[in-house]
């Protein structure tokens, strides 16, 4: 906490800093990449502003803790501006030979969407979701992997069994390969719940509308992606702890 505090605060130290640097193409462009980078820095600071400063919040003390932790930029078109949420290491899936996550030949995104979302994504004469009808209600156990922080908060409140509270666990995968309809290699977005039901399969799109950017606090000594934090030290020494504390009383 302590080093995320300090982290924090040399982020958002007064004034604000300028974030964003554009560099001009062409000796004619300065003045247009001056424009364009103060209206990028307006976007970050002001109009990202709260949702900004709050996703460091989260980010921070994760990535000391777990070794790495992600921001996922999306266009918000509701709000007309630009987003960038913390997404949990927990909840993002990368091949772990992968160099950068701009290298990633495939990312997925672990949703949690409540059974009135899927249904909402699913109405309407061109849904979002597709057989959003097959997908039942959650249960504690509807994740093909254990999230031990969800399992806690869960317990903690009481969903134990089939709750309409519980959300169901959907699939955002980004990947590159070949589908039997077209059979050329592009890249893909799919919608998948966890009962293995294909709610939507689209091409990406050539423009970029969504962006992953991936922050370690100690880079893998091994060329992994994924980075590694204070729970990989302490891990090791609480075993030996615990060990030794064990054999102390069964020795007493």
């Amino acid at each position: 906490n302590n080093w995320a505090g300090l982290t924090q605060a040399s982020i958002f130290e007064l004034p604000y800093p300028e974030r964003v640097q554009v560099i001009p193409a062409e000796p004619n462009d300065v003045r247009r990449a001056e424009r364009a980078k103060q209206c990028m820095n307006w976007q970050l600071v002001f109009e990202m502003g709260d949702d900004y400063e709050r996703s460091y919040d989260q980010l921070l003390p994760e990535m000391a803790i777990i070794g790495t932790a992600f921001k996922k930029v999306t266009w918000d078109f509701d709000e007309v501006r630009p987003r960038a949420d913390f997404v949990s290491a927990l909840d993002v899936i990368v091949p772990n030979d992968t160099l950068t996550i701009k290298q990633a030949r495939r990312i997925t995104h672990r949703l949690y969407q409540h059974k009135d979302e899927i249904e909402e994504l699913g109405e309407g004469d061109n849904p979002f979701y597709a057989n959003a009808d097959k997908v039942g209600t959650a249960t504690p156990d509807n994740e093909t992997q254990p999230n031990p922080v969800r399992e806690s908060e869960r317990e903690r409140q009481g969903l134990t069994t089939e709750h309409e509270s519980n959300p169901n666990v959907v699939y955002e995968t980004d990947f590159i390969g070949k589908i039997p309809e077209d059979g050329e290699r592009k890249r893909y977005t799919a919608w998948v719940s966890a009962n293995a039901t294909l709610l939507r399969l689209v091409e990406a799109p050539k423009r970029i509308t969504r962006k992953w950017i991936a922050f370690q606090f100690i880079p893998s000594p091994t060329g992994q992606f994924y980075g590694f934090g204070f729970g990989h030290f302490l891990k090791p020494i609480n075993l030996s702890f615990n060990a030794v504390f064990n054999q102390t009383i069964d020795a007493g």
